[in-house]
Order: structure tokens, then C-alpha cells, then sequence
């Protein structure tokens, strides 16, 4: 079972107007659910054209793996589609994966990750960091479950963000796959990487 913080509403019913859910899961990350959020009619335009297409993934931390993985699974209806070690890429739609659960000693969000137009975004954000002198944290690099060529790097109050493109779609005949528990199974290229939950489970 999973802790309900602050019960809201049933998420299934259909209501006039917004409703939501806030828990926990069993490694002490906290959400906030919500049905009928409000929306713009506008697409998101920063500063700067970016490329950024919306909301493509969220990476978490997890002290407890296999019970974190059948909350969503058992009771959101995720499924996974592959597996790293004992990390998780879970599933809710036809993109590979919408949330990534990775072993780790604390919890929190590992990264948020933003789906852009091409390659030619994430490239352009690398050379947009490394005149900033902005640390990139991972990549940019080739998942090999996903197919995502990703860039993560620092963001404000020490929280991470990432670029994604290219990541496959998936149907119903997908059967989730085991890759070895090694950095060459997070990235394909062998980019540098900073993030330990990214590295293999020796790093923990």
C-alpha cells in the first residue's frame, strides 16, 4: 500500500471541475496527480526557441525499487518496458517510457525531461551550456532501451533537467528487456556522465 497525504479526489471519477491526488510512494518522493489541469491554447515559447516540444519523462531516485515499481504498475496501470540493473523504464502511453525509477541511496527527482524537435536541439543546447559554462551532467548520449539520444545538465537550486529526441514508441507487443547493469547500457556513445545513478550499480 502507499500513503495518501492529502486525498482530494477519486481520480477515476469524471468531475465539473479539476480534482487530484497527493501521496507518497515507499521511497518518500511526493506526488501530486491532477485531472483536467489547465491548459494554453499557446504553444511555450521562452526566451529562446529551444525546440521544446513538452514534458517527455521524469527520472526518480528510489530506496525502494520493486515496491516503488508495483505501485505504479499495480495500481496506475504503467507498465515497464525495460529494465537497466534494477532500474525501471515504465510505461503509460506509446512512448517508451514516461517515468524512469532508478536504485539509489536517497530519493527525489534524478531529472526532468523535456522532448525537443531534433538532434539539432539537444546539439544546440550543449553549445548553449558550454558557453554559459553550465555543466552538462550526462551525454549528450544514446539510451539503448529507449532509443533517446539525451542531454541532462544543471539547473537552477541544483535540480537537473534534460533534452530528449528520437525515443521509440512502443505497442502492445512489447516485452519488456534486461541490460546489463553497466554504463554502456544507460549510454551507447560512452558519453561522460556525472550522475552515479547513470553509471552501473557499482557506483552506489
Amino acid at each position: 500500500a502507499f500513503r495518501i497525504c492529502q486525498p482530494m479526489a477519486c481520480i477515476r471519477c469524471v468531475l465539473p471541475r479539476p480534482a487530484g491526488l497527493a501521496f507518497q510512494d515507499h521511497s518518500g518522493n511526493a506526488f501530486e496527480l491532477v485531472v483536467r489541469p489547465h491548459n494554453k491554447a499557446h504553444r511555450f515559447f521562452p526566451s529562446r526557441d529551444a525546440g521544446v516540444a513538452g514534458l517527455q519523462r521524469v527520472a526518480l531516485r528510489s530506496t525502494a525499487i520493486d515496491a516503488d515499481v508495483a505501485l505504479w504498475s499495480d495500481v496506475f496501470g504503467f507498465r515497464p518496458t525495460d529494465y537497466v540493473g534494477r532500474a525501471a523504464y515504465l510505461a503509460c502511453d506509446d512512448a517508451h517510457h514516461r517515468l524512469a525509477l532508478h536504485p539509489a541511496t536517497r530519493s527525489g527527482i534524478l531529472n526532468i525531461g523535456f522532448a525537443v524537435e531534433s538532434l539539432d536541439s539537444v546539439m544546440q543546447m550543449l553549445y548553449f551550456l558550454d558557453q554559459r559554462q553550465i555543466r552538462a551532467l550526462f551525454g549528450p548520449g544514446r539510451e539503448p532501451a529507449s532509443g533517446a539520444v539525451t542531454l541532462v545538465f544543471e539547473g537552477p537550486d541544483g535540480n537537473a533537467f534534460s533534452f530528449g529526441t528520437e525515443m521509440v514508441s512502443i505497442d502492445a507487443e512489447w516485452r519488456p528487456r534486461q541490460f546489463a547493469d553497466e554504463p554502456l547500457s544507460f549510454c551507447g556513445w560512452g558519453s561522460a556522465n556525472f550522475i552515479p545513478e547513470l553509471a552501473g550499480g557499482q557506483a552506489l
